[in-house]
């Protein structure tokens, strides 16, 4: 399993308003496409601002901002001259000379606890970056070039993973780019370069597609580390043969040099904190007492005192922002972490920063956190309701308050929610068949002061009497209660599931599939006339059979593997929709997929499909019944699977189109699903290596971006 997927996970939510920034600049902005006389400088807290050299004379020229979204006072940058020459720039802006040849320049910009490295060729006699526009157009196909435009590092450690910003150019301007990129590494070996080793560095992928979504700018993290200590480059090459490279000076600290760096924790924001009340600190990595200019890397862990001794902290007790860091220079050994972490129980915790490659260099923070009596001062309630009597599959609108003490409260911390049905005379937990809900929990944030509105939180698929109940994550009494006396849809209107009178298995992908190659279903909900339904909305069930004893029967459970049994269609899916990865077979032969409204036995449709043999060695190891993870990717898809849910409400909070996506929904659940199965040993489990759950990952997360 590439190691880049966990921290992808863990990042996701620092880094979703750069991901959305990304998309809508691509959106509305027609000028970067077409004029590159602005260079876009976003740091990865999602702030950014435009920086351009204007030239004012033969030899003079002056570097601006515009269009900036952070304080000049925050920001200093640092301007490298072709002829190597550097300039300091407070505020990014000032005036210098140059008379030198055309060339690259490095703009390294900093703010606060951000900085970021913008590497490009500027055109001194015409003043702009990039190419003159005096030389020739190259054709289309060749006028795509990649440009490295940061790097974390190029003095990197002995296994030191090295983050990578590329970006494409078209004829000089950063231009949308759908293509593939290569990657390659050389080592500088006795006086020439040649391919090292593979166990000499680890490469996160050798190439990469860009999409259109992505614009012209991919940021790969952890991308790639070095296992020895020597001169290497990484090239980067588009289809058309344009290329660009950096070299990385790769280095082993010695342990006698760690001896001297010793680290401290300082500036804690609380020590005794709130269950669910997040904490600031900074880290300082001193030298021999004094101001250091460390650049290696620290490592986290969290310990908790239970039963009389100290052990590792469990995953569910806490969130923990980051795992690791990478001291730059400019940061001279000091650094603020905002939210580092957040304890979700009582007890005795501490955080120790670890040196890299040392094992006595640490620093330790005890905590002792506290029981959150103070959400006994927390009240939440539901206010503004839609509608407390919907018809049957009708959205319905809510918001929620947390109060504390009666007034406004800046509560910060989450909310689960349940369904319950008065049933045979007594209240009972509500079937998921009877009702949807956009989500079974919250986190509030700071900006929100304690108050959120729901669009089409929860939609009612029978009528009688409900209630939802919003709780308070680690306090049984602080709740909200909110009753729906549902009405049955009138006969004059139906309802759109009764509206539909057949299914259509419309596609099945592949057609003729092998042993163990997953299938794709395609599904329409057609009327008596054959026409498409498209507000049809039910759930439906997947079954599996084979013709025997001179008629259609279920099948042996041994011969498939279905990755759900029923899947919901809603409005959205306008009466047609594809279900992915839905089933594969395990041995050759016919048989018949059936699908079925679950609350109407007529409404169905039916397909033969014809499994192929396969000698191909991948589903021979499929076969075995097997699964191929090391207990180090067992420990990181735990992790992941725990990260989960918080990230997901997180994303779901920020981006409404992802609670309105109902493939996106499924796609979440099949993934989580898949890496339960794997967890659980589960011989049936959808992923068998760590390839295989890579990619699904990678599905997961490209559709998500690309819905947000």
């Amino acid at each position: 399993m590439s190691r880049n997927f966990y921290f992808f996970i863990l990042i996701s939510m620092n880094y979703r308003y750069l991901f959305l920034a990304l998309f809508m600049a691509t959106s509305v902005s027609i000028g970067l496409q077409t004029a590159a006389a602005c260079q876009d400088i976003r740091f990865p807290n999602g702030k950014s601002f435009c920086f351009d050299i204007h030239k004012l004379s033969t030899e003079r020229f002056e570097a601006k901002v515009s269009s900036s979204q952070i304080n000049s006072a925050d920001l200093s940058c640092k301007l490298t001259l072709p002829n190597a020459n550097s300039i300091v720039l407070p505020g990014c802006e000032g005036i210098f000379n140059y008379a030198g040849a055309d060339g690259k320049v490095t703009l390294r910009a900093d703010s606060g606890d951000y900085w970021y490295e913008f590497i490009s060729n500027y055109d001194f006699r015409n003043g702009h970056f990039g190419v003159s526009p005096s030389a020739p157009s190259p054709d289309t196909n060749n006028a795509y070039s990649p440009e490295l435009v940061s790097v974390s590092t190029e003095r990197p450690q002995k296994d030191q993973w090295i983050d990578v910003i590329l970006r494409i150019r078209k004829n000089g301007n950063y231009a949308n780019y759908s293509g593939k990129v290569k990657f390659r590494v050389e080592e500088y070996i006795n006086g020439a370069r040649r391919s090292p080793e593979s166990s000499t560095y680890e490469l996160e992928r050798t190439e990469y597609y860009f999409s259109s979504y992505e614009s012209y700018e991919k940021r790969l993290d952890r991308f790639l580390k070095f296992k020895k200590e020597g001169q290497f480059r990484l090239y980067l090459e588009l289809e058309n043969g344009n290329s660009t490279s950096r070299d990385f000076s790769v280095y082993v600290p010695s342990s006698d040099a760690l001896a001297t760096y010793s680290p401290e924790w300082l500036n804690v924001s609380d020590s005794s904190p709130d269950q669910y009340e997040a904490v600031d600190l900074s880290l300082r990595i001193k030298k021999e007492n004094t101001i250091s200019h460390y650049q290696g890397g620290v490592d986290f862990r969290v310990e908790q005192y239970k039963n009389g001794r100290r052990e590792t902290a469990s995953y569910y007790d806490y969130t923990l922002d980051k795992t690791h860091y990478y001291f730059s220079s400019s940061e001279q050994g000091e650094v603020k972490f905002k939210n580092f972490i957040t304890f979700k129980v009582d007890g005795e915790f501490r955080v120790i920063a670890q040196l890299r490659g040392s094992n006595t260099a640490s620093a330790t923070q005890s905590f002792s956190v506290r029981r959150s009596g103070v959400l006994a001062t927390y009240s939440p309630e539901w206010f503004n309701v839609s509608d407390s009597s919907p018809d049957q599959y009708e959205a319905v609108d809510l918001s929620l308050r947390v109060k504390r003490e009666n007034t406004s409260s800046h509560y910060q911390g989450g909310v689960d929610f349940r369904v319950e049905q008065y049933k045979n005379g007594r209240r009972e937990t509500a079937s998921y068949y009877d009702y949807t809900l956009d989500k079974t929990h919250y986190y509030f944030s700071s900006s929100e002061q304690g108050e959120v509105r729901f669009k089409n939180f929860i939609t009612f698929k029978v009528d009688g009497d409900f209630r939802i109940i919003a709780q308070l994550r680690g306090f049984s009494s602080a709740s909200a209660t909110q009753s729906f006396s549902v009405r049955r849809n009138a006969p004059s209107q139906p309802s759109p599931r009764y509206r539909a009178e057949s299914f259509s298995i419309a596609r099945l992908y592949p057609t003729f599939p092998r042993e163990y190659e997953r299938i794709d279903i395609t599904i329409k909900a057609l009327d008596r006339y054959g026409n498409k339904v498209n507000d049809y909305q039910g759930r439906i069930q997947f079954l599996v059979e084979e013709y025997r004893s001179g008629g259609w029967r279920s099948a042996n459970s041994s011969d498939y593997q279905l990755a759900y049994f029923t899947r919901d269609f809603s409005r959205s899916d306008y009466g047609e929709k594809t279900f992915d990865d839905v089933i594969r077979f395990v041995r050759i032969g016919t048989f018949r997929i059936k699908v079925i409204d679950q609350d109407r036995n007529g409404l169905y449709a039916t397909r033969e499909i014809t499994v192929q043999h396969s000698s191909s060695p991948r589903w021979q190891q499929d076969r075995s019944g097997y699964l191929y993870f090391t207990n180090k990717e067992l420990g990181k898809i735990r992790a992941v699977s725990h990260l989960r849910n918080d990230v997901i409400a997180s994303l779901e909070r920020d981006y409404p189109r992802l609670r309105r996506d109902s493939y996106r929904k499924n796609l979440s659940d099949n993934f989580y699903a898949a890496m339960q199965d794997i967890l659980r040993d589960n011989t049936y489990a959808r992923f068998k290596n760590r390839q295989e759950f890579y990619t699904g990952f990678q599905e997961w997360f490209s559709y998500t971006i690309r819905t947000r």
